[in-house]
């Protein structure tokens, strides 16, 4: 009979423990990898400059709450101006000049929220 008990203590423990998880909104909403299809300029690509606009293609229909810009300039937030859910965006950028640029983004689909980033070069 001891040994029951112990394996109902455990269980009971090992669902607490799920729930706890099921609640932790720490943890990521979704891999972004799965949610970005492409990027142009591309990640990890170096394109001709000036850059004028960032297209994002998403893998199902999402609405783009944020866009930042880091580069030698600093920190440049995009306006995003997102009425409902597509798969494509393209955003126009005040010209990206030479250097280094990061990108970051939000974005929001069924009640899940998804965020990701991208890095390229302007020569």
């Amino acid at each position: 009979m001891r040994g029951v008990g112990s394996i109902a203590m455990a269980l009971a423990l090992a669902a607490c423990s799920l729930s706890d998880r099921a609640l932790d909104t720490s943890m990521p909403a979704a891999a972004t990898t799965d949610v970005l299809l492409s990027s142009t300029p591309q990640a990890g690509g170096t394109v001709k400059g000036p850059v004028e606009e960032l297209v994002f293609r998403f893998a199902m229909p999402v609405r783009l709450i944020e866009v930042t810009v880091s580069g030698p300039n600093g920190l440049m937030p995009v306006m995003v101006e997102a009425a409902g859910e597509t798969e494509r965006y393209s955003i126009p950028v005040s010209g990206l000049e030479p250097g280094a640029y990061e990108v970051r983004w939000r974005a929001s689909a069924a009640g899940r929220e998804y965020a990701g980033g991208l890095g390229f070069s302007v020569r």
